[in-house]
């Protein structure tokens, strides 16, 4: 199961996401970065920008960070296709 990095950045007014120059995923979370209501609210982002159920996303890495690893279940092809498409919107 692929891992996927995510910079996030809580509290912010918006969900917005966006890549930063070296394509690398970042993310904005409008809910705050406490009792876990962040990772919370990322897992359902992610989810949503991928096209996948919640469940199919899980936080493995960087539980109190802003760089966090989350499984993807999904091939890395699929995962790969998946990222490209948000590239190009």
């Amino acid at each position: 199961m692929p891992i996927l990095y995510v910079f996030v950045k809580p509290g912010a007014k918006s969900n917005s996401f966006g890549f930063d120059e070296d394509e690398r995923l970042w993310v904005r979370i409008a809910a705050p970065a406490t009792e876990n209501k962040a990772n919370e609210a990322c897992q359902l982002y992610l989810a949503e920008l991928l096209k996948i159920k919640k469940g199919d996303v899980r936080l493995c890495k960087g539980q109190t960070s802003r760089r966090k690893g989350f499984e993807i279940d999904l091939s890395d092809e699929k995962l790969r296709e998946n990222l490209a498409l948000l590239r190009s919107n």
